[in-house]
């Protein structure tokens, strides 16, 4: 069965976790960890949170 959505609200800090299945490693180097932080600053930065 699905997880029920979390409520967020507005201007609230959300604590972001990346996980692999199974705990399996997410990021391989370094380059590709700099580059998912990167796009999280950026989508926020859109957020204008």
């Amino acid at each position: 069965m699905a997880r029920l959505p979390r409520l967020g609200p507005a201007g609230n800090p959300q604590h972001v976790m990346q996980q692999g299945n199974n705990r399996q490693v997410c990021f391989c180097l370094e380059q590709e960890m700099i580059a998912y932080a990167g796009w999280l600053i950026q989508h926020v930065n859109e957020l204008d949170i």
